[in-house]
């Protein structure tokens, strides 16, 4: 009689564990091994059930073993018993571990999994969803987080991969830092810090040419250095009266330059020409790779019938494409095709660039 219940309760073991087998054998495949040693388990439980037979046999004259045997015998089962608990709650476990998580962070969406959410420790989202804490839901099951939404996508690239692209943008990446306060990613939070000082600490130096000899040597550093963006404005080199609407073309001048060397700093180098030389009024060149690109010269003669005047332009469209290109001469870009050697100067090379 006892050894029927013995058996028995191998029995419920080996149907338990084949259950188990079958959740197992659902699940992805690195639980393959587990499935294996489940096998395994099951085989060695097998044995012990013969060998209980055998006991059950011989049990005539080997009395004095009886006891012995049962002991050992139940003692598999209950050993057999705890390794096919522990083996299902860690399929359990796993499966839990990779469950997907529906994220609505201030209106935007995002899927993502409980292991990246809790892959770190001693964040906040990592205690919200350790399971611990109940989280709420909306009745299409997102769960709701009353924070800046664009922002989130960072944390939740840097959760993925312990790193992420930080954005350009100064406004975005104040958020993004705001972000990695509130989630208490401190990992984030440093690097964002530390680019935000790097931003401050950039200074814009403006060099201002007075001579032919430092516009050469700036132009000389465009060789293995930074392009270069020269404008020359100098009001008295005209012998006529302006336009009306020329002084106002010429602050948008000066505003559009100022505007982008802080927008380029340490990309490209921007001077201002006030030397006077050459006669220009207002002209913008530029150059890369240690040679004249381009030349954008924005005056022009205007006639009535009583008079000569000086008309000063504002070609914006054309000003910000050639600001655009010059950004291909920076250190490390493919050098552009080079410039034939008959050119003289940029009325040469681009014979439309003349008077506006």
């Amino acid at each position: 009689g006892k050894h029927f219940d013995l058996l028995l309760r191998m029995s419920n073991v080996v149907d338990f564990r084949v259950d188990a087998t079958t959740a197992v054998d659902s699940s992805e495949n690195e639980f393959v091994r587990d499935g294996d040693y489940m096998l395994q388990s099951r085989s060695n439980m097998d044995g012990s059930s013969h060998r209980l037979r055998n006991l059950s046999i011989h049990e005539i004259g080997v009395n004095e073993d009886e006891d012995e045997e049962q002991r050992v015998g139940e003692e598999e089962v209950v050993m057999l018993e705890q390794k096919t608990i522990d083996l299902v709650k860690k399929t359990l476990m796993v499966h839990e571990h990779h469950k997907y998580v529906k994220l609505n962070v201030g209106g935007t969406l995002y899927t993502t999994t409980l292991n990246t959410l809790t892959r770190q420790d001693g964040h906040m989202l990592a205690s919200m969803f350790s399971g611990r804490h109940p989280v709420n839901t909306d009745d299409e099951g997102w769960v709701l987080l009353d924070r800046d939404g664009c922002a989130f996508a960072f944390i939740l690239n840097y959760l993925r991969d312990n790193e992420c692209a930080l954005p350009v943008e100064q406004g975005l990446l104040r958020r993004v830092f705001k972000e990695s306060e509130y989630f208490l990613l401190d990992g984030l939070r440093a690097r964002v810090q530390d680019l935000i000082q790097t931003y401050h600490t950039a200074s814009c130096v403006v060099p201002v040419i007075v001579s032919e000899e430092e516009e050469a040597s700036l132009i000389q550093s465009t060789s293995q250095g930074k392009p270069l963006v020269k404008l020359a404005y100098h009001r008295a080199n005209n012998r006529f009266s302006y336009t009306t609407p020329s002084t106002d073309s010429l602050l948008k001048h000066i505003e559009l330059f100022d505007k982008l060397s802080t927008k380029f700093r340490g990309r490209v180098v921007y001077a201002r020409d006030v030397s006077g030389r050459h006669g220009h009024i207002c002209t913008w060149t530029f150059f890369g790779k240690g040679r004249l690109l381009a030349e954008i010269n924005c005056t022009s003669m205007v006639y009535t019938a009583d008079k000569k005047q000086t008309k000063i332009e504002f070609p914006e469209a054309r000003l910000y494409e050639e600001n655009m290109n010059i950004l291909l001469y920076e250190p490390g870009q493919k050098i552009p095709p080079p410039i034939p050697e008959d050119s003289i100067d940029g009325h040469d090379l681009f014979p439309n660039l003349g008077s506006v």
